[in-house]
Order: structure tokens, then sequence, then C-alpha cells
């Protein structure tokens, strides 16, 4: 179950509202939860997040699509705090005719390039939004209180991963905080729309990349296949076609190079990982590859 004492000040200060579960129909998921549609009214669908998920932070997806929203970003109308059988959710506004970019892959792999140029040009336009600092948190800044309250790390790695966060260069631009081809969707029109944006942030894009890197390259089939409906091998032509168009290189070597810097910035964010779930071998695998024996 949610950190009791965490769940109860979400429900204190927020009062979410209680939904009963029969009334939806679940049709998808992924790491962080269950999506449903409402039976009686189609124009509602809801997220209902897993029990390892941080209850401020499910609170707050609800409250930041609301700002994204009022930024002119293309989101799904976003709904209410909600509650049920003591799992935490949100709704929206339900997407006619949507189409995640990672089903639309799958069903259409041949055309992999192309979605991965339009995935590109939403990056950088989300890139290019200046991000408000009294709305949206620094990205450094979120990960700096992340290792504070850190069981895993030593004094002596926190003070390297502290360094590190340190040197990297600030930057203002929004940060949507998990940004891979499940989290972007096209609606009935073929316009390109941000879901899931519980992480959204401000900071350097290399955060972003981090994220869509473990997505298409840090996953094994298996689970590829389950969150994203690709192989792994189709996500990886996916991200090499990202990568030449949003940083307009062209050589392997130089996306070899950027791969390198991407699972760096990635291993910070395995950090929000162990705080999550707490630590088990193959996240501590993960850290250790990824960010450590770097530091």
């Amino acid at each position: 179950m949610y950190k009791k004492e965490l769940y109860e000040k979400v429900i204190k200060e927020n009062n979410p509202r209680e939904v009963d579960l029969n009334d939806w129909v679940e049709f998808g998921g992924g790491f962080m939860g269950r999506s449903f549609y409402n039976k009686n009214d189609d124009s509602i669908m809801m997220k209902i997040y897993n029990e390892f998920v941080d209850p401020i932070m499910i609170a707050r997806e609800n409250k930041v699509a609301k700002a994204v929203k009022d930024m002119g970003i293309l989101t799904p109308e976003p709904g209410d705090l909600v509650r049920c059988d003591k799992l935490l959710g949100v709704t929206f506004k339900t997407v006619k005719n949507k189409k995640s970019m990672a089903r639309a892959i799958s069903e259409n792999p041949e055309k992999v390039e192309e979605h991965a140029i339009s995935f590109a040009k939403a990056a950088k336009y989300l890139h290019s939004i200046k991000g408000d600092g009294n709305i949206f948190p620094d990205v450094k800044d979120y990960f700096r209180e992340q290792l504070k309250v850190n069981d895993y790390l030593n004094n002596d790695q926190k003070n390297k991963i502290t360094k590190l966060l340190d040197s990297i260069e600030d930057r203002k631009t929004c940060l949507h905080g998990d940004l891979s081809p499940g989290n972007i969707i096209y609606n009935e029109k073929g316009e390109i729309m941000f879901i899931d944006l519980s992480d959204f942030m401000y900071g350097n894009p290399m955060f972003d990349i981090g994220t869509t890197y473990l997505a298409c390259v840090d996953t094994i089939d298996e689970t590829a296949k389950n969150i994203f409906h690709c192989s792994h091998d189709l996500l990886y032509k996916f991200w090499k076609k990202f990568i030449r168009e949003y940083f307009g290189v062209s050589t392997d070597k130089e996306i070899e190079e950027i791969e390198r810097e991407a699972s760096t910035y990635l291993g910070i964010k395995f950090i929000f990982f162990i705080n999550q779930e707490g630590i088990n071998p193959f996240l501590e695998e993960k850290i250790n590859k990824l960010l450590l024996s770097k530091l």
C-alpha cells in the first residue's frame, strides 16, 4: 500500500472523489498504473496508480496537467483526483480515436522512422518552452531531494551524485519527465498530445532523453512488448532515427556518444525508482551500471 503518512496527507489536503471500480472497464496500463474507461460515460477515462507510487506525486499530476493545459500544450483535459478501494487515481476527458505512438509503431512497423521524426519534433517543441519555476520544480532540485530520502546510497555516493548534478548545465526548458512513445498519443486529427505528466518539471533536456533511452534502448524484449507493444529491435530503430533528428547527427559514433550521456541521466532517474519501490537486485544492478560505476 502507499506510504501511510503520505497517503493520509493527500486525502486530508485534496479530498479525492470516491469512485466505484465496478463502473469502469480496464483497457490498458504500464509501469505506474492501469487505465480505465467509464461504463456509463465514455467521455471520461481514469488512471489508477499502483501501490508503490508516491501519493504526493499522484496528486501533483492532476495539478500539473491543468497547468500544462493552461500553457497551451496539447494534453487531455484533466478532471479530478479520485480514490478507489484505497488506491489513488486521476480522471481525464477521453480523447476520441486516440492511439499511442507506441501502438501506431507496432501496427505499422514500416513507418517507425516517420513516427520517430514526429517524436523528435514533439520533443523539440516541448524543449523550446520555458518552464515556470512558480509551478514546476527544477529537475536538479528534485533529485537533490530524492537523494536526501534515499536509504540505499551511502553518504560518499550521495556527495558524488550531488557534484554530478551540480555540474549539469542549468536550463529552464519544460521537461515531460517520462518521455517515451508510450506517453505520446495521436488524437483523431492526427495531432500529438502529451500524457502522463506527473514528472513534468523544467531543466536540462537530457533528463528527458534519458527516459527515452530507458524505453527504447535499456529494456529487454519482453518488457518492450508488454509496455510498448514493440520488439526491442523496433524500438531501437525508432531511437536511432529520433536521435539523428533531434540532435542533427548522422554517424553511429555520434549516436553512441549520446547514448553514453543519456544512460548517465537515466542512472539519476533510478534514484527515483529505488525510492518508490525499495531496493531489489534488478534496481541495484541498474543503478550501479548506469550511475555509480561512472562516479
